[in-house]
């Protein structure tokens, strides 16, 4: 179980020091080679923050196609929203200000449920007791409203695919280049695994889009002096960069790669969600939140949410030509390897050993995780035998369990690893790769991809 830091005083000591968040301007900056958006946030009694994003040109992403001012300043400022959930949640203070811009009722309540739900695990970790209702409360003196005429996108045969570098975002993007559509590959800060999926794929990389977030060192430093730090919903942020991205380009639909998995608390019995901002709760919000309130028609959506992470495994084994690049691993990421220690090296593992033969699987992870005791509490976490998952992006227990039967089976000797695991309520593993969850957003065209490629799957 992870250890918990006891940070009631904490919180409540801050919100009385620090009563009030600033939200000042959104300022954007245009020159010959990229856009640069610059968010301006002041802490009272505290530091003033200075995010920013830069974003390229490129052939989807050109001068002469840049949204007019009103709309691009007002997504620009939806990017913002969402940035400041990383600098709010330092002091927590009770009050949101907002300088610029108006929000009504109805927004302000869909950023108060994210930033309350976004915020679960940093809540839970923190051992802080607060209610939706409490918590924050936002106010608005600005009052520019949203421009009032609607971008219509217009380009039918390509799509926008956000990659991570991880095997989810490559099965997207294999199965819909495969399809015949034209895939733009979207990048938050790129990293050597993100750009070795988009060259795997045969993609180059003038044809992929890439925005450069960079923190504010002031929020670092804020972390080093004790102030409250934890998980945020970087998932909310990817979905209005892509929002930007959609209207910029003239690219209606957005493909994320969130599976249906990701919809399970990680705390049972709870709304504790590490991946609260890749749920089909999100997604649905989020797409309402467009529909309702923003100035472009884009179709945000997840290309594998009927899929489990046994499926996405069985597909991606499939694609050889990645196998040796991709990375999943949060520990190891800036050093472009896998730790060997973490719940995302072992989930990883675990989905992919009823693929993969056992020598290909020590190949990319570079030990055997199977024969590591040090991974016995994770594996124990990851099957349901503890009383929390790992807060990782990691799939249900019920997966967790199958996968293990299904090694179990496979190899002539057991695991080291496996031998702690007493009895799971397993359920048949081939169950899985015939499963197909129909709470979605695809459309039928996108619906039958993802049905061809189960057909496709082999154990």
């Amino acid at each position: 179980m992870m250890p918990h830091k006891q940070n009631q005083y904490l919180y409540e000591s801050l919100r009385k020091k620090h009563t009030c968040f600033h939200f000042i301007s959104t300022d954007i900056q245009i020159d010959i080679v990229e856009v640069r958006i610059k968010q301006h946030f002041r802490l009272e009694n505290g530091p003033d923050f200075y995010p920013e994003m830069r974003i390229t040109f490129n052939k989807h992403l050109t001068a002469d196609k840049l949204p007019v001012f009103p709309i691009l300043e007002q997504l620009a400022f939806q990017i913002g929203m969402v940035e400041m959930i990383s600098y709010w949640k330092t002091a927590c203070p009770p009050k949101v200000m907002i300088h610029h811009q108006k929000l009504d009722d109805q927004q302000i309540a869909f950023w108060k449920k994210l930033y309350y739900n976004g915020l679960g695990e940093f809540f839970h970790i923190n051992s802080i007791q607060t209610d939706l209702v409490s918590f924050l409360k936002i106010e608005c003196i600005g009052e520019r409203l949203p421009p009032q005429n609607v971008i219509q996108n217009n380009s039918s045969d390509s799509t926008i695919i956000p990659i991570g570098g991880g095997k989810d975002s490559i099965v997207s993007l294999e199965l819909l280049k495969a399809s015949g559509l034209n895939c733009v590959p979207f990048v938050v800060n790129p990293s050597p695994a993100t750009r070795a999926s988009i060259r795997n794929a045969g993609i180059p990389d003038d044809d992929a889009i890439f925005f450069y977030r960079t923190l504010d060192k002031e929020m670092l430093r804020l972390n080093a002096e004790g102030y409250l730090n934890g998980h945020t919903p970087f998932s909310s942020l990817l979905a209005f960069s892509t929002l930007l991205a959609s209207a910029w380009s003239g690219i209606q639909d957005v493909a994320l790669s969130n599976e249906a998995s990701a919809n399970e608390a990680t705390i049972p019995g709870t709304n504790i969600n590490h991946q609260y901002s890749k749920s089909i709760e999100f997604e649905n919000d989020f797409r309402n939140y467009v529909r309702d309130f923003m100035p472009v028609r884009t179709n945000y959506f997840s290309l594998l949410r009927p899929l489990n992470e046994i499926q996405i495994a069985g597909i991606f084994s499939l694609f050889d030509r990645h196998h040796s690049d991709f990375r999943s691993c949060n520990v190891g990421s800036k050093q472009n390897r896998w730790c060997g220690n973490c719940p995302k090296c072992l989930f990883t593992w675990l989905m992919l050993a009823p693929f993969l033969d056992h020598d290909k699987l020590i190949g990319i992870f570079g030990k055997d995780l199977e024969e590591d005791e040090n991974l016995s509490a994770t594996l124990l976490q990851l099957a349901g035998l503890d009383d929390e998952k790992p807060f990782e992006c990691v799939g249900t227990i019920s997966e967790v369990q199958a996968a293990i039967s299904t090694i179990n089976k496979k190899r002539s000797k057991k695991g080291q690893l496996f031998k702690g695991i007493k009895n799971p309520e397993i359920r048949n593993p081939e169950i899985f790769l015939q499963e197909f969850n129909k709470e979605h957003n695809l459309t039928e065209d996108y619906e039958k991809i993802i049905r061809k490629a189960i057909e496709d799957i082999n154990v």
